[in-house]
């Protein structure tokens, strides 16, 4: 099976949101390109490598308008800031930003109206956003692999978050895990933001994650073991960020 054909069969088997949600929320993009959602679902093989992208894109970013609606309320309007800088590009004229804007408020709009009709599982935010290669204040992604080894994203993803699952054992309790997930995803963020402003990002994770002084100061402490780890594991990707 060619690449993109895969990789559209194994999003589709690996996520916990029903196609027909997706295909809901990402409607107003799918119109746009005028693409038929029944062939992407049913007849994948009859795509085109170009349209077959395109799908990805979307379904991805449904999936992650989905995960935006469910954040805190009062964590919604820092992550807006990095939903729309996916979606707009530095060289769009006032009219292009406009329309987005509209469009995105039009996404949102549909995502929150079926998150309150029915009960819908997302993967965290914040681990969208790592997956994506769409990190805070983070210097681009390179398509090479990481570590030694050339790790895909997701096997990297696992070796670096291992440590912290261990400490949630999550295996014994499997209710820990997606906190774990959770936590471990926002350390991967953190490995991956610029210095000046890795003090910021260490305060919203005591913030979101720590239930008393002492497990905020032990955060601040991991936090800065994962950050070693990620330059440990990852040296090529580490020279990028400092």
């Amino acid at each position: 099976m060619p690449l993109l054909h895969q990789r559209l069969q194994d999003f589709l088997c690996q996520t916990e949101v029903a196609p027909d949600i997706l295909i809901y929320v990402a409607s107003p993009l799918i119109e746009i390109y005028g693409l038929d959602a029944t062939q992407a679902l049913e007849a994948p093989d009859s795509l085109s490598p170009d349209e077959l992208s395109v799908w990805l894109s979307f379904l991805h970013t449904a999936q992650l308008i989905l995960a935006y609606v469910q954040l805190p309320e009062a964590t919604q309007h820092q992550a807006y800031t990095r939903l729309e800088s996916l979606f707009i590009d530095a060289s769009a004229s006032p009219e292009e930003i406009e329309e987005t804007r509209l469009l995105i408020q039009e996404l949102i709009q549909r995502a929150e109206h079926l998150v309150q009709e029915r009960s819908v599982r997302t993967p965290d935010f914040e681990y969208l956003l790592a997956a994506y290669g769409c990190q805070e204040e983070a210097l681009p992604d390179s398509c090479e692999g990481y570590g030694p080894e050339q790790l895909e994203l997701t096997d990297a993803l696992a070796l670096f978050t291992q440590p912290i699952l261990e400490r949630y054992n999550w295996l014994e309790d499997p209710c820990s895990f997606e906190e774990a997930m959770n936590l471990a995803s926002a350390y991967w963020v953190l490995a991956q933001t610029r210095p000046a402003h890795r003090e910021r990002k260490i305060k919203q994770i005591q913030e979101e994650f720590a239930s008393s002084p002492e497990e905020a100061r032990f955060l601040a402490t991991e936090a800065q073991h994962m950050i070693e780890r990620f330059f440990t594991l990852f040296p090529e990707q580490a020279q990028r960020f400092n």
